[in-house]
């Protein structure tokens, strides 16, 4: 059964919902070093290095790209704001 080339077909969606890598680089790295490539300097090279390891560290944490930039506005705008940010009409649209 395992052989199967019918099972296979089932399922040809397995690995869709893993993201995007690049060599075992996430691919939301890829532009960093496309400018790292066009602009080819050792301060670009550090920043590259840098976003490649907080990315890898991040990963390490189960998060993607976009859960760590969701998870990192969420907490600024509670200890920036006070709390949860209600979305209110403005003044002209209120009741009085």
């Amino acid at each position: 059964m395992a052989g199967d080339p019918y099972l296979v077909d089932q399922a040809p969606w397995r690995n869709t919902a893993l993201p995007a890598m690049l060599w075992g680089i996430e691919a939301h790295a890829a532009l960093p070093i496309a400018l790292w490539l066009v602009h080819i300097r050792w301060s670009t090279f550090w920043l590259v290095v840098g976003i490649v390891a907080g990315l890898t560290v991040i990963r390490y944490f189960g998060l993607d790209a976009r859960s760590a930039y969701r998870l990192v506005g969420t907490f600024l705008i509670r200890a920036l704001a006070g709390g949860h940010v209600r979305a209110a009409p403005a003044y002209w649209e209120r009741r009085s």
